[in-house]
C-alpha cells in the first residue's frame, strides 16, 4: 500500500488495522532485504550462548548423584568447578541439564543402613525378641522402644536424586 498507493507508513498501518511499530517493522524488513524479500517471512535469526557442558560433564555429574544422591546443587556446581576448569553454569542451568540430558530428578528419599539387613544384624534381632519372649515380657502394655536409628535418619536431607524411572534411595553409614 505505501508502494503502490503512496500512502504514508502511519495511513497505511490505519488501513491495515495493524500497530503502526509492526508496519514500520515490516517496511524495515522489505527494504533491508532489497524487495526480495515479502514482509514478516524473513527468518528470524536467533542467537543462543554456546553450549557450557558437555558429554564429560554429563558423565563426571552422573558419577557424583551415583555416589552421593543427597548432595546439593550448590556442591555439585562446586565439585564441577573444582573437577574441570572452564565451565560457569548458573544454578539453574546446572538444574536444567541434570534433568534433561542427565536424565537425573529428585524425588522423595528412601533411607536405610547398610547394615539393616546384614545377616549378623538379622540374628542378634531375633535372639534379644526371642529372649524377651522368653522372659514374659509384655510388648503392648510394658515396653517403650525408642528408635535411635529413626531419629538420625530424620538429621538427613529428605529429598535425594535418582535417574528417571528408580527410587531415590539413600545408604546410611552408622546406626
Amino acid at each position: 500500500m505505501i508502494q503502490e498507493e503512496g500512502l504514508t507508513t502511519p495511513k497505511a498501518a490505519d488501513q491495515c488495522g495493524i500497530p503502526r511499530s509492526s508496519a514500520y517493522k515490516l517496511l524495515n524488513e522489505f527494504n533491508s532485504s532489497d524487495g526480495s524479500v515479502l514482509p514478516g517471512n524473513a527468518p528470524k535469526k536467533r542467537e543462543r550462548d554456546p553450549k557450557k557442558l558437555f558429554s564429560q560433564h554429563s558423565a563426571f555429574l552422573i558419577e557424583l548423584f551415583d555416589n552421593n544422591p543427597s548432595i546439593v546443587l550448590e556442591e555439585a556446581q562446586l565439585k564441577l568447578y573444582e573437577h574441570f576448569e572452564g565451565p560457569e553454569i548458573s544454578i539453574s542451568g546446572l538444574y536444567k541439564h541434570i534433568r534433561e540430558k542427565c536424565s537425573i530428578s529428585l524425588k522423595q528419599a528412601t533411607k536405610y543402613t547398610a547394615k539393616r539387613n546384614a545377616p549378623r544384624t538379622l540374628e542378634l534381632r531375633f535372639n534379644i525378641v526371642s529372649q524377651w519372649k522368653a522372659a514374659g515380657v509384655s510388648f503392648g502394655e510394658n515396653c517403650v522402644f525408642v528408635d535411635e536409628a529413626g531419629f538420625h535418619s530424620q538429621l538427613m536431607r529428605s529429598r535425594a536424586w535418582s535417574k528417571v524411572g528408580f527410587p531415590a534411595i539413600v545408604k546410611r553409614r552408622k546406626v
